[in-house]
């Protein structure tokens, strides 16, 4: 989890965290086609601070993805056809803006970590949470938050995803960087 034992993250660190997050989605889109799920507790912060409970400066962020970890290979009796395939994919603009969501507002949410829970999140976010969002985290994060659950690219290529993701990315790493 994000938020470490202590007082609570600033909204700075907050948004510092989100940017890091947002630019592991570019780093890592080679390696990962659409099937990892990456969820809130997969990141892991290391600070410069002295005490971990003060935790001021980022040195890095550690995404475990569970690489090198034995797993058990699951059990296959027929491939999924093309359509399940397609429908199981992760969407990745819309899991970074519930990363986002998550990681700026503090705010934990469970939901199922296959490509309808996403979908499900998402739409949670953009029904209950946006106006909480900008009180707490402003006008720019809601903005990001959004355009990562804009609906009118869902269907075209995953080029067009990708290029959502890095914008975000880089909007957010610049924003964090002049604030």
């Amino acid at each position: 989890m994000i938020q470490p034992c202590g007082p609570p993250l600033n909204a700075k660190t907050r948004r510092t965290i989100a940017a890091k997050i947002a630019m592991s989605h570019v780093h890592f889109a080679d390696i990962n086609p659409g099937t990892t799920h990456r969820h809130l507790g997969s990141y892991r912060v290391f600070s410069l601070a002295e005490d971990p409970s003060k935790l001021r400066d980022i040195a890095s962020l550690y995404i475990n993805f569970g690489f090198g970890q034995p797993v058990q290979a699951p059990v296959v009796e027929t491939l999924p056809s093309e359509k399940e395939w397609k429908a199981s994919l992760i969407n990745s603009a819309v899991e970074l803006g519930i990363l986002i969501f998550q990681t700026a507002t503090l705010n934990p949410l469970k939901y199922p970590y296959t490509a309808q829970g996403l979908e499900l999140a998402g739409e949670t976010i953009l029904e209950r949470y946006m106006s909480r969002l900008e009180r707490e985290c402003g006008l720019f994060i809601r903005e990001v938050v959004e355009i990562c659950f804009v609906n009118s690219y869902r269907s075209k290529s995953s080029r067009l995803e990708e290029r959502i993701v890095a914008e975000v990315a880089s909007a957010l790493d610049y924003f964090t960087k002049h604030e």
